[in-house]
């Protein structure tokens, strides 16, 4: 049997190849209008970048789009570009807490939090941003004894209505893999 060929493109932003289904496509209709192209499948001239901020701000510098598209991109442009690749990242980040929540991998709760750190079990931690000085301040000082990651992100409600659930600000993951994509989402 034939082994699947895999379609490469490069980045607009770090040249490198990567394959199609990695990268995002920017494109460009024929009424000149453009927009993110989350399905691939849109009508008109394409760009693919990373899904890194710091690539697209690397094609905005080098105005690689302005060359892919043979065409000045407005700035107003750029930041719509920004915002749509700042709320893909998020989007992610959310459906892999989710995830984590569904298989099991997730603990909420600032005492089963607690419970799991001195267990070890928590290989990253996360903390709603509305959630009060002294509980962001107690977790990040066990956190920071034990070398687990911790990020302060969004509010309760978001992360909270990512798991279903009401009111939780402390999350921990307890799954390595887990952990490392969640990083690799929001670090992005």
């Amino acid at each position: 049997m034939q082994k699947k060929k895999i379609p490469l493109r490069k980045c607009v932003g770090c040249n490198e190849q990567k394959p199609k289904k990695e990268l995002i496509r920017i494109v460009r209709n024929k009424d000149g209008e453009m927009s993110v192209d989350f399905t691939g499948k849109a009508h008109g001239r394409g760009a693919y970048i990373c899904h890194d901020v710091d690539c697209l701000k690397k094609a905005e510098k080098k105005k690689s789009l302005n060359r892919a598209f043979s065409c000045e991109v407005d700035q107003e442009i750029f930041e719509k570009l920004y915002k749509e690749l700042e709320a893909m990242i998020n989007n992610k980040f959310l459906s892999l807490l989710g995830f984590a929540h569904k298989s099991r991998n997730l603990v909420t709760g600032e005492d089963t939090c607690r419970m799991n750190i001195k267990k070890d079990a928590i290989k990253l931690l996360f903390i709603a941003g509305d959630a009060s000085d002294n509980t962001k301040d107690r977790f990040l000082h066990l956190c920071k004894s034990r070398n687990i990651p911790v990020r302060i992100i969004e509010d309760r409600d978001t992360l909270s209505s990512a798991i279903g659930k009401v009111n939780r600000t402390v999350f921990g993951v307890t799954d390595q893999k887990f952990a490392e994509e969640m990083l690799k989402a929001l670090d992005a």
